[in-house]
């Protein structure tokens, strides 16, 4: 797959992650996502199980955004 497509993908994501924000907090508060293609395609309170639930469905890690969504109110600072 040509790269600078899978990084601009990736990039539409991280992006539409951030512009997601609050809907995120509403549908999975202190849960991390992972997110391809602009939509959320696993969640789960332990990262682990997310990685496990994409790694059952064959996903490809590389291709998927794997987030924590803190609930309303807090923020991360990176």
């Amino acid at each position: 797959m040509d790269e600078l497509k899978l990084l601009n993908d990736f990039e539409k994501s991280g992006f539409w992650a951030g512009t997601a924000q609050h809907e995120l907090q509403k549908q999975y508060p202190n849960e991390y996502v992972a997110i391809k293609d602009c939509h959320v395609i696993a969640h789960d309170k332990s990262s682990k199980n997310v990685i496990d639930l994409l790694e059952k469905r064959s996903e490809d890690l590389t291709l998927v955004l794997i987030q924590f969504v803190p609930e309303k109110g807090l923020q991360i600072l990176y």
